[in-house]
Formats: structure tokens, C-alpha cells, sequence
């Protein structure tokens, strides 16, 4: 269900953007104008990709590897406080 949604999200942002393209007035007009549409094409194309991101798996992958190195930070972590206490213990 949530790649159906993702996927007309996708489709709505596209249809957004390819509407917009001809209205905002990007070429010929005030310097706040066209700093608003440089900003809107910006925010538009964030949310494109973020949708694309979300369709191709990759919060996935990345969610995986992030889990498997808080694995490893924490495996490191729980040998160190190991030896430091034999270590403590050798010296008593």
C-alpha cells in the first residue's frame, strides 16, 4: 500500500511541475519573482526526489546498514569496557 501511495505522490508532483513550468514567470520579470521560482523548483524537485528515493528502496538499504553499524558501534564499545575492566581487575 505505501508504494501505491508513493507512486501517486509521484505522479501528482510530476503533474505539479509540468504544469507549473509554462505559468512561473522565471524569465522575464522582478528579481523576487524569479527568486521565488528558483526556490519552488527547488522545493518541487526535493519532493521528486524524495518520492523517487522512497520507490527505489534505498531508505531501506540504508536503514539496514545504519542498524548494522549501531550493531557494530555498540559490539566495540561493550569490548572495550570489557578489557578495560579486566584490566582493572589485573592491576588490584
Amino acid at each position: 500500500m505505501k508504494i501505491f501511495k508513493t507512486i501517486i505522490y509521484l505522479i501528482l508532483t510530476l503533474a505539479v511541475i509540468f504544469y507549473a513550468i509554462p505559468r512561473v514567470p522565471l524569465f522575464d520579470s522582478s528579481s523576487l519573482a524569479k527568486a521565488f521560482s528558483i526556490v519552488w523548483f527547488f522545493f518541487a524537485l526535493l519532493i521528486l526526489g524524495s518520492h523517487l528515493d522512497h520507490l527505489l528502496g534505498l531508505d531501506e538499504e540504508k536503514r539496514i546498514r545504519l542498524a548494522h553499524l549501531e550493531k557494530v558501534r555498540l559490539w566495540r564499545k561493550e569490548q572495550h569496557l570489557l578489557q578495560s575492566s579486566k584490566r582493572h581487575y589485573e592491576k588490584a
